[in-house]
C-alpha cells in the first residue's frame, strides 16, 4: 500500500537518479574518448564520476527503503499474520531509524572535521565536504523515510485493531 506522496517522491527520485546516471555515462564517454584521441581534458573527470556514484548510491538507498525494495528475507514475515507482520515491520523501521541517526551524527562530525582542515579533492579542487555529505544526506533521507513508514504502519496497525 503506497500513498500518493510516496509515489510522487519515488517518481522524482527515479527521475533524478536517471539524470545523474545519464550524466555519468556522458562524462565517461567524453573522458574515454578524450584519452583515446589524446585530447587534453580537464583533470578530475574520474573524480567527478566517483563523487556522482556516491551520491547516486545514497539516493538509491533512500528510494529502495521508500519502496521497500531493500534486501530482506521474507521467510518470517510471510509466515506471520497481518498484525504480527506489521509489528515486525515497525521493529525493522525502528532499527533503520536508529542506525540512520547514528550514521547521520557521525557523518556530521566527520564533515565538520574535514571542513576545518579545508581538505579539497586532488583533481577538481572541490571541498571534500561535498562528496562526504552524500552519506549524511542519504542516511538523513533514510531516517525521514523510516519515520514516515513508522507513522504509516502504526496507523495501519491501529486501524486493523479497531
Amino acid at each position: 500500500m503506497t500513498t500518493a506522496v510516496e509515489r510522487h517522491l519515488a517518481t522524482g527520485l527515479r527521475a533524478l537518479l536517471g539524470l545523474v546516471l545519464l550524466f555519468m555515462v556522458a562524462v565517461n564517454v567524453v573522458n574515454a574518448g578524450g584519452r583515446y584521441l589524446g585530447l587534453g581534458l580537464p583533470p578530475g573527470l574520474d573524480e567527478l564520476l566517483v563523487f556522482a556514484m556516491i551520491w547516486l548510491v545514497m539516493a538509491g538507498a533512500v528510494l529502495a527503503l521508500l519502496e521497500r525494495e531493500h534486501l530482506a528475507i521474507d521467510l518470517l514475515p510471510e509466515a506471520l499474520g497481518p498484525a504480527a507482520r506489521t509489528a515486525l515491520l515497525l521493529l525493522s523501521h525502528l532499527v533503520v531509524l536508529a542506525v540512520s541517526l547514528v550514521v547521520v551524527r557521525q557523518s556530521w562530525l566527520f564533515i565538520g572535521r574535514i571542513d576545518k582542515l579545508g581538505q579539497v579533492s586532488m583533481g577538481l579542487g572541490v571541498p571534500m565536504t561535498w562528496p562526504h555529505a552524500a552519506v549524511l544526506a542519504g542516511f538523513a533521507g533514510m531516517a525521514l523515510v523510516a519515520i514516515w513508514l513508522l507513522c504509516r504502519d502504526v496507523t495501519s496497525l491501529s486501524r486493523s485493531r479497531a
